[in-house]
């Protein structure tokens, strides 16, 4: 397997730190899951075979945490696996642009 471009790699940060950024405006700190530490254990799940580091992962209290998170992913384009007692099985891709 090769290692990503820069330009992509790049691009990923880009995206991790505006993504950080507006979700930091919308939860507490304690709710999101930014360093790569902290998202490795979410890079795959029942379908092991397909690895993918999230950009974050958020742990929402409330109704309206959860909402303000989907309005936020959808307006950015960003999918979203929910994630459930951490059994769920793959239903979306890392869908980072590949130069």
């Amino acid at each position: 397997m090769t290692s990503p471009s820069p330009s992509h790699t790049d691009t990923r940060i880009q995206a991790q730190n505006a993504l950080s950024a507006a979700l930091y405006g919308i939860l507490p700190a304690s709710a999101i899951l930014a360093s790569d530490e902290a998202l490795r254990p979410y890079e795959c799940d029942g379908l092991s075979a397909c690895r993918c580091v999230p950009l974050a992962v958020v742990l929402p209290e409330t109704v309206e945490q959860v909402r303000a998170v989907l309005r936020l992913c959808h307006a950015r384009k960003i999918p979203v696996v929910a994630r459930g007692a951490a059994r769920v099985y793959r239903a979306a891709r890392c869908h980072m642009p590949r130069d």
